[in-house]
């Protein structure tokens, strides 16, 4: 098999952010999975009191556990925080389907009847989207 020119070039790319001390902060998933479980609990800390009083939303900030394994390590956990919502007037069906289809598209998951926004897989910078997803369903 022959690679062009274009294709070594992205290869060289990505093995280069791959390299020792530049991984995690070169690499955006390398990156959340190194964030530490304080760090994501202020982080939901500050996104609940930002959120607090918004619209029909009570969004409240909680320790969970996140599935990140797959492939090898199918069903790995490690401790996350999340931003529990609930809406006043529409179901957590409801709430999520329309995180997902809104103008900010948010993929979540349901939990005892909360809508759940996992910091895990929410980069830092992207926090004000997901302020901005949440208010454009209050």
């Amino acid at each position: 098999m022959r690679v062009g020119k274009l294709t070594l070039a992205a290869l060289t790319a990505t093995l280069d952010a791959y390299r020792p001390g530049d991984a995690i902060a070169e690499v955006p998933v390398l990156r959340l999975l190194a964030a530490t479980e304080s760090e994501l609990v202020a982080r939901a800390e500050a996104l609940a009191v930002d959120l607090g009083g918004v619209g029909s939303l009570s969004v409240e900030a909680a320790r969970e556990t996140a599935l990140v394994g797959g492939g090898s390590l199918p069903g790995a956990e490690m401790p996350t925080a999340v931003l529990a919502v609930e809406h006043s007037e529409i179901s957590a069906d409801e709430l999520a389907l329309r995180l997902r289809t809104g103008p900010v598209r948010m993929f979540t998951r349901i939990q005892h009847d909360r809508v759940l926004v996992d910091l895990r897989s929410v980069l830092s910078e992207d926090d004000q989207l997901v302020i901005e997803a949440l208010t454009a369903v209050a």
